[in-house]
Formats: structure tokens, C-alpha cells, sequence
């Protein structure tokens, strides 16, 4: 599996954050950034990876805080600040659980990221 380093996460991102002010719809760029970063965090809890998974939880607390910005200012789309809240609060459980070396919740709260993650593409990517 291809795993991505937080230094080339937030580099992606950085490039990304223009992009989103200025479309009306989110960048598939950042959203797949997100969804690799999620699989690369995953993947370094089940190995016990401390500080790769460190990083990815890092870089999912910035990337997942771009997407509530870029929510926050779209007036119709109220339900998709809430996924985001939703998805960065678990991202921040997700980055104190690693501090505290709790693997199985750290990996608890990976999956439920990942669903969090599906239950708003659910209702945006496929409308």
C-alpha cells in the first residue's frame, strides 16, 4: 500500500487551499488527499507505526479543518459543516489517542472517521 508522508500531505494541501476559495464545489484533490491520509493512518496503527500515524492524524486535523472553512461559507449546505465538525472532532480524538499510545482506540476512531467520511459522500458526491 502506498503511503503517503504528512511533509507531502500538507504540501497537497497547501496547493489545494487557494483552489477552494475560489470553486462553489469541494476540490476532489484535497478530498482524496483526505481519504489517502485516512488509509495511510489506518494502516500505520494496525503496524504500530507511532509516529507515521502521528503525522496522518496531524495532516487529517489540518485537511479536515479546511473542508469546515470551506463548508462554514456555503449557507446551503449546513449539513456538510456538521460532517465536517463530526469528522475533524473524531480526527482530534483520533490524534489524542495516539499521544496516549491507545492503539485499539486510536484504530476505533480511524474506522469511524472512515465512516464519517463515507456518510457525507453519501449525500454530496453522489448528488
Amino acid at each position: 500500500m502506498h503511503k503517503l508522508t504528512a511533509p507531502l500531505v500538507l504540501l497537497l494541501a497547501l496547493q489545494t487551499a487557494p483552489v477552494l476559495c475560489d470553486e462553489d464545489e469541494m476540490d476532489t484533490d484535497l478530498m482524496q488527499t483526505i481519504d489517502d491520509t485516512t488509509k495511510s493512518v489506518t494502516s500505520n496503527i494496525d503496524l504500530r507505526k507511532k509516529q507515521a500515524a502521528d503525522e496522518d492524524a496531524h495532516a487529517l486535523q489540518k485537511l479536515l479543518s479546511q473542508v469546515e472553512v470551506f463548508y462554514e461559507t456555503r449557507h446551503d449546505k449546513a449539513d456538510a459543516v456538521e460532517f465536517a465538525r463530526t469528522s475533524l472532532e473524531i480526527a482530534n480524538r483520533l490524534q489524542k489517542l495516539l499521544t496516549d499510545k491507545d492503539f485499539e482506540g486510536a484504530a476505533r476512531a480511524a474506522n469511524e472517521l472512515s465512516r464519517s467520511c463515507r456518510s457525507c459522500h453519501d449525500v454530496y458526491k453522489h448528488s
